[in-house]
């Protein structure tokens, strides 16, 4: 007779990105529009960085560190509320713009990375 063993299951290993992190905020907060659930939220997620196994996540912020605003900042916003910090689409275009400045820099395509930045009202 043939002696078998149970196996457990293995357990499936999913790797969330920062983008997977900052969707999952998103949903979350357009569902309840609850800083309670935001923090609670927020607080897994500092929880799933900070694990050992999730050295992916860790480098990827080190590569674009403005994720984490998205990820886990908060503000107050004009109503006094405190919201998740998203960044809007002036905020989202000078990071790209920047990003894309300093890869140019690094391959030695820019000999400096100086902005002039006009402070536009209401944008952010």
């Amino acid at each position: 007779m043939k002696k078998t063993t149970k196996t457990k299951p293995s357990k499936k290993v999913v790797k969330y990105s920062c983008d997977d992190i900052i969707k999952q905020r998103h949903k979350i907060w357009n569902k309840h529009k609850s800083i309670d659930e935001d923090t609670r939220f927020r607080e897994s997620t500092v929880e799933y960085i900070n694990r050992r196994e999730n050295k992916h996540i860790r480098s990827e912020i080190r590569e674009a560190s403005y994720k984490l605003i998205e990820m886990l900042f908060i503000v107050v916003d004009k109503k006094q509320q405190t919201v998740p910090f998203f960044l809007n689409e002036v905020q989202t275009d000078f990071i790209q713009h920047v990003d894309r400045c300093s890869k140019e820099f690094k391959a030695g395509k820019r000999h400096h990375l100086k902005f002039i930045i006009l402070k536009g009202r209401q944008q952010g």
